[in-house]
């Protein structure tokens, strides 16, 4: 052999190395459950700085490996993080099919009989597939409950939001799909016009994802996206129907998609469903005017050529809700005698028919997108979405009045955002976006009231970015948003009003007086610059065990109602003032967390405080006697603020057929600036259930569970000045007891305990499967008050409930 061949052999494993590798891998990433595709799974090789992401059917092609033996870790949001061994081929396709637990069983969900990994995201809280089904006809507050550190504000049976680490209303930001939620719901007496009858899932996002959500989300967003589209039969879907005895209600849902033309690209859904409920019940009398009727119907389209995708949906809910007879009071007198009876006076036998009060929401959402993959790397969104959205409260007026609604406001909202999501390396990416709003809203002139809220308009401007870097021990996201935001209002004020408190230091907005001088037109105008940002490590210390620790700072400014509410909310039963001095909220949170698994043991723990410089809430300032009836009077005010909580979950597995699930929350908040308890603030509460999974068919899988919900009495209340001391009170003296902190009209009720049970059971069926729930609250018809209740001064809580559910497949 000549030293040239020498040479040349020695050097051939040099050269082979140095050119480039040309193998791809492909395939898709589907549900191992239903076997649905998981769109825009991330792909990535471990060790080679590759990566993808998989198209809207989860398909996916990752080039430029070399072949051997490779590892491919797939992520898909929702999803348990799962690692693939896979050998590639230099000449031979390399074709995968990845199977994620996305949608777990109705059985594996509760027994927890599948555990998943503690290294699956801990930035997202989720009402999974079955969990969903049981409380589809449920409001989305009270569907949140069932996840740990979500409890729910009340103003009646009918009206519920959610309250997140103890805040709620303009902290909590709330989207449908990738429409946030405009409609007028800024009280505790208006409940989200958002049903879960459409739902796919439903989340509350936090930590640095959620700055995607806006300077609305300190306490974090509540996300509910719709199912995925059928993308091989052509019809597909399910039908739920039920009733409840608690108000004799009755209820259906219908849901049905599938895939149309050649190549199945175009793919649809359609859903529709109706509740209606009569008057609740306590233990001991009927609740009047507390029926309610809900119906909603949707629709969606998607059409795939190549690498983009069009999507069209419209949305449409129309809600009626009673309100409770007697929380409308007559004169100060008698709201401080029901007050004290702590009871209707008056209870008439059962009526399904919705009288005034009462109100009436009607909310139509379309939503439009077009997402385009220009890379394998990366992903284009375009969206806008628009929002009409009509409320009309009634009153008890005399004549043709009481067919004219006392608030009638319209308002209407267009929403654009751009999307870029780039997958940097097998361990990197991010996610940066622009975002743009404009709200207007409308008071009908001819209610013959002041309107509560004015004509205004609102643009806001901004742009985030999200970075996302991990490894097998490490997880780091970073995040940043910014808000350019202006608010035109449009107003009346009373002249007193007006040269009292705010002439002097507004006089920049006053316009004209009408010609008897009583009222002057006002056009206030603020600009908001708001900047939030997040930073966040998680630790994964083994297979088992993780640690993390989240730093955000977020800023919000003062929405429309807080500046200018002026007048009675029906729904909460007070008269409402803003403040024009208000300034942006800003708040501080520090979130550590961990999530352990050892044996039959499987838990998490997260503990928070959060520091608000600038706190803006309603406090009772008052009691106010009106033409429309006598009300506690509420005043917007600012304040600095300190929240401190803790979230625990757990679940005991005692045998392969039971098991204990744990859940309890803690909040503590106080007014730093007066030292003293803020109010409406979640007491101490946990949730304890057995759950047994029987054996008792073949083919058929059973669960039984029975459970206790606890609270505790709140100690953190403010002070207690009843009505009948209001009425002996100057004003100047209620002030002075405001300079020692918020006040209350009752003291908080007592520790309560619920049983509660549930049967569910699934049977497969040829290309369907039936599925059918009887749940039961409150079984053993418990009287009781709850604090997050407005109307706890009126009237005890529902007594028992019972819940008929079935479901079916095809």
């Amino acid at each position: 052999m000549t030293l040239w061949s020498f040479v040349s052999l020695a050097a051939s494993p040099l050269w082979s190395q140095s050119e480039p590798c040309t193998a791809t891998a492909s395939g898709q990433v589907i549900d191992d459950h239903d076997e649905t595709p998981l769109a825009y799974a991330i792909i990535e090789a471990i060790g080679t700085g590759k990566a993808t992401i998989a198209d809207s059917l989860a398909y996916f092609k990752l080039e430029g490996l070399c072949p051997g033996k490779h590892t491919l870790r797939v992520n898909h949001v929702g999803c348990e993080t799962m690692t693939f061994d896979v050998v590639i081929h230099e000449k031979k396709k390399n074709e995968f099919l990845f199977r994620l637990e996305h949608h777990h069983e109705l059985r594996e969900l509760v027994v927890a009989s599948r555990r998943q990994s503690v290294e699956a995201r801990v930035n997202t809280v989720q009402l999974k597939d079955g969990e969903l089904e049981l409380v589809r006809m449920e409001s989305l507050a009270r569907a949140l409950e069932q996840l740990e550190g979500v409890s729910t504000l009340k103003s009646g049976p009918n009206v519920s939001k959610p309250i997140v680490h103890g805040v709620f209303g303009n902290r909590v930001a709330i989207y449908n799909n990738f429409a946030k939620l405009e409609d007028q719901q800024w009280g505790s007496d208006h409940a989200p016009a958002m049903e879960l009858s459409s739902a796919g899932s439903v989340a509350v996002v936090k930590g640095a994802q959620g700055l995607e959500y806006g300077p609305e989300a300190i306490g974090g967003a509540v996300v509910m996206l719709p199912p995925a589209f059928e993308t091989q039969r052509r019809a597909a879907g399910s039908v739920q129907t039920g009733f409840f005895t608690n108000g004799r209600g009755v209820f259906t849902n219908a849901q049905m998609g599938g895939a149309l033309l050649p190549g199945k690209r175009l793919r649809y859904r359609l859903s529709g469903g109706w509740n209606q409920s009569g008057d609740r019940h306590t233990p001991d009398y009927v609740l009047n005017n507390t029926g309610s009727e809900q119906g909603n119907i949707s629709g969606a389209f998607q059409y795939q050529y190549k690498t983009l995708v069009l999507e069209a949906s419209h949305h449409y809910t129309n809600q009626n809700f009673g309100i409770l007879t007697d929380a409308h009071n007559g004169s100060l007198t008698d709201l401080a005698m029901i007050i004290d009876r702590g009871q209707p006076f008056t209870t008439e036998p059962f009526a399904r028919e919705i009288n005034n009060p009462r109100q009436h929401v009607q909310h139509h959402t379309s939503q439009f997108s077009a997402s385009v993959k220009p890379s394998h790397h990366s992903q284009l969104d375009l969206r806008y979405a628009y929002q009409h959205n009509l409320r009309e409260e009634y009153d008890i007026r005399r004549g043709r009045y009481n067919d004219i609604p006392a608030v009638d406001l319209r308002l209407r909202t267009h929403q654009a955002n751009l999307i870029y999501t780039r997958v940097l390396s097998s361990n990197m990416n991010v996610k940066t976006g622009l975002e743009g709003r404009y709200i207007d809203n409308l008071s009908n002139p001819e209610t013959g009231i002041r309107p509560i809220i004015p004509n205004y308009v609102q643009q806001q401007l901004g742009g985030f970015a999200h970075w996302n870097y991990r490894t097998n021990k490490w997880e780091i996201e970073a995040g940043a948003r910014y808000d350019l935001i202006t608010l035109e209002g449009f107003k009346w004020y009373r002249a007193s009003i007006w040269e009292n408190n705010y002439q002097e230091d507004f006089s920049d907005f006053e316009q004209y007086y009408n010609e008897s001088g009583s009222q002057v037109f006002t056009t206030p105008a603020f600009t908001y610059h708001n900047i939030s940002a997040a930073l966040g490590a998680t630790r994964n210390w083994s297979d088992d065990f993780l640690t993390g620790l989240r730093v955000a700072m977020a800023s919000r400014p003062p929405n429309a109602p807080e500046l200018f509410s002026d007048g009675l909310h029906l729904g909460a039963a007070t008269v409402e003032y803003g403040n024009l001095a208000l300034q942006t909220e800003n708040a501080y949170t520090l979130e550590a967390f961990g999530r352990f698994q050892k044996g039959r043991v499987t838990g998490d723990i997260s503990a928070y405080a959060r520091y608000f410089d600038g706190y803006i809430m309603p406090e009772i300032s008052g009691v106010e006697l009106t033409v429309r009836g006598a009300f506690p009077r509420m005043n917007y005010i600012q304040t600095d603020a300190l929240y401190v909580g803790m979230d625990v979950r757990m679940h005991l597995e005692l045998h392969p057929k039971w098991t204990l699930q744990h859940s309890g929350a803690l909040v503590y908040a106080r007014d730093v600036q007066r030292n003293a308890p803020l109010p409406f603030l979640p007491p101490a509460n946990m949730r304890n259930e057995l759950v047994w999974k029987p054996v008792l068919g073949k083919n058929t899988s059973w669960l039984l569970a029975l459970g206790v919900e606890s609270v505790a009495q709140q100690t953190f209340a403010p002070q207690v000045v009843t009505v009948t001391e209001l009425m002996t009170l100057s004003q100047a003296e209620i002030e002075l007891i405001r300079q020692n902190g918020a006040f209350d009209i009752a003291a908080p009720p007592g520790e309560f305990h619920l049983l509660n049970a549930r049967i569910q059971c699934t049977v497969p069926l040829k290309n369907r499967s039936l599925d059918f729930a009887v749940i039961a609250e409150n079984i053993l018809n418990r009287s009781y008050r709850n604090y997050l209740n407005r109307f706890r001064y009126f009237a005890h809580e529902e007594g028992f409930n019972l819940r008929l559910m079935l479901n079916v497949n095809f």
